[in-house]
């Protein structure tokens, strides 16, 4: 079942000062079920939502964790956030893939089956495009593709390119919101009911805020599938794995343990 919470900042959102409205907490992914009707819009996050890395590396936390490392940098702040993006990136690309949730598959399928549009945002941009489409399909995951009779989106947003295919829209870590907004209002469906589903409390924020500024009806709904995972997250893991993986081989969590064991005995 669901629930609602409210949350009174974001931790990367210095500017905002609270949530313009209450977001739904589900701990199932069918839970979604009770909140669509087939004149909805589900917008379905992916990036530690319904699906992460086999390991620490390239998990949404981890970009987090590894965005602090950057600003260190004494860089600028723009090029240590495209930095960090790079860096996930290349990650994506050689890792493996898990789901986040045994029903995911089965629930996106019955809401097309419905004839409820579902949309996937993505944190990678373009030129990720395949590796993503690639990842979900080896879960068995596919969105609605049959919007722009199936033909692939390109626009930009702040000199950002972004792209929409097969059922996905492409928009990088900075510009999620903003641009699944300018998609929408380019096909047409802002004055659909949006479901906007993610684990990234950040972005329900925002989302929550553009609807209340833009008098949109956006439902912001928490899926609460990572919050252990989160709760468990390790730097010394992290720092291992970055510091030991290879093109050929990504280090797991369990060898960073081990390793860490090996170097510091109790």
């Amino acid at each position: 079942m669901f629930k609602a919470f409210t949350c009174l900042f974001t931790l990367c959102m210095s500017l905002s000062t609270g949530l313009f409205g209450n977001i739904l907490e589900i701990d199932k992914i069918s839970d979604l079920n009770q909140l669509v009707t087939a004149r909805s819009l589900v917008v379905i996050d992916l990036d530690d939502t319904i699906q992460t890395t086999t390991q620490t590396l390239g998990s949404r936390h981890w970009f987090n964790y590894r965005l602090l490392q950057n600003f260190e940098l004494d860089i600028p702040v723009e090029e240590a956030i495209n930095k960090t993006q790079d860096e996930w990136e290349a990650v994506l690309k050689l890792s493996g893939v898990r789901a986040l949730g045994e029903e995911t598959s089965q629930v996106i399928q019955e809401l097309k089956e419905r004839k409820t549009s579902v949309i996937g945002l993505s944190s990678g941009r373009a030129s990720v495009a395949p590796v993503m489409i690639n990842r979900l399909l080896s879960l068995d995951i596919a969105f609605s593709s049959s919007f722009n009779r199936g033909k692939d989106i390109y626009f930009s947003q702040d000199g950002m390119s972004m792209l929409f295919s097969q059922g996905i829209l492409f928009a990088g870590w900075q510009q999620k919101i903003g641009s699944f907004l300018l998609l929408a209002n380019k096909l047409k469906l802002l004055k659909r009911s949006i479901v906007y589903v993610s684990s990234n409390v950040n972005d329900l924020v925002e989302a929550s805020q553009a609807a209340v500024f833009n008098g949109l009806k956006i439902h912001c709904v928490y899926y609460n599938y990572m919050n252990e995972a989160s709760a468990m997250f390790r730097n010394d893991i992290a720092d291992v794995q970055w510091a030991f993986s290879t093109l050929n081989h990504l280090v797991t969590d369990s060898e960073a343990e081990e390793y860490l064991q090996w170097v510091s005995p109790k």
